[in-house]
This record gives structure tokens, C-alpha cells and sequence, in this order.
């Protein structure tokens, strides 16, 4: 029986400034994010979801208790593994980055405490084991991020670990998207 695995990215986030914010603390969901999880939550009222996980982080710990209140589930479990990506680019201006594709990876100052695409691969690996071994056959939906969950789906297509895997073609998961793994 196979396990179904909806990552679910957080809701669009309150942001002002328009900066990075990755790991900050005290980004909430706007007002559009939380409708835009309303809705995704209303579209995974009918999968037979079971069980939520979410990143510790407020945005996504907002967005899974909004989902695990429309799915009616019991509680929300919570996983570092499936954190933002951690880099050194944090609290910089959007804009600055765009002109990159948002390259977060390559930066020689990455290496000084960041993460590369296979630091996050390996983390995203690691809690698609434990959790598919704890909930073989289950249906679950997991609250992360847009890196983490593109990694992971790069990783289970068999695509290279490269910005071009994760960054492409328009097929960057949205806020409030959804990715399915089956495993």
C-alpha cells in the first residue's frame, strides 16, 4: 500500500519590507495567505488525510492549523527536518535577489554556517524515511517551504540538484500549492 505525501507550502506571508525572511522569526501569514490555505484545505477535504506535519516556523504552523481544522484532525506534529533553507542571504532585500533566480546556494559566504542543495536534500530524505516508516500506507500532509519541498521533488523525479531542477519553467510550487508524493 502506498503511502501519499501532500507537501503543502505555506500561505502567501506578510512581508512589508520585502526581504528575505527565510528563518526570521514573526513572519505570519497575510490575510490573502490565509484564504489561499482555506482554499487548499477545503481542496484536501476529500483525500483522506490522516495526519499533518509542519515546520516549527509561525508561517507554516499558521497554514497547518488552518488545514488541520478543516480536515478535523486530532494535532499537528512538527519537524525541524522540513525547516526553510538556511543561508546567509537572509534579511536582504527581494529585489536584489531576483537578478539571481534567487541562487541562495552558490554564494562562496553559503559555506559560512548556510546550507547547499544536498544539506537540504539529505534533511528532506531523512523525514520522508521516518515518516513513511511510521505512517506506511497512511495519507499525510506536510506544511514546509518552497526550497525544501522543489528539493525534494527534484530529488524524487530524478533530477539533478541544481537551481535549474527547482527554478524553472514556471513549475516553482506557489504559496498554498500542492506537491503529491506517493512513496
Amino acid at each position: 500500500m502506498q503511502t501519499h505525501i501532500y507537501f503543502v507550502r505555506h500561505g502567501e506571508v506578510h512581508n512589508p519590507k520585502k526581504i528575505l525572511y527565510e528563518r526570521l522569526p514573526r513572519f505570519p501569514l497575510s490575510e490573502n495567505g490565509k484564504a489561499e490555505i482555506e482554499s487548499t484545505a477545503e481542496a484536501l477535504l476529500n483525500e483522506g488525510i490522516e495526519i499533518i506535519y509542519a515546520s516549527p516556523l509561525l508561517r507554516t504552523r499558521q497554514s497547518a492549523e488552518i488545514i488541520r481544522k478543516k480536515l478535523n484532525l486530532k494535532k499537528i506534529y512538527f519537524s525541524k527536518n522540513i525547516l526553510e533553507i538556511k543561508s546567509h542571504l537572509k534579511d536582504r532585500p527581494l529585489a536584489e535577489l531576483e537578478a539571481t533566480l534567487f541562487d541562495l546556494y552558490l554564494s562562496p559566504k553559503n559555506a559560512e554556517g548556510g546550507e547547499s542543495m544536498i544539506d537540504v536534500s539529505k534533511r528532506m530524505e531523512k523525514f520522508i524515511k521516518k515518516i513513511t516508516k511510521l505512517h506506511s500506507g497512511k495519507r499525510i500532509a506536510v506544511v514546509s517551504h518552497g526550497d525544501p519541498i522543489m528539493i525534494a521533488k527534484a530529488q524524487y523525479e530524478s533530477l539533478p540538484l541544481v537551481l535549474k531542477s527547482i527554478r524553472t519553467n514556471g513549475a516553482y510550487i506557489k504559496t498554498s500549492g500542492v506537491y503529491l508524493l506517493k512513496i
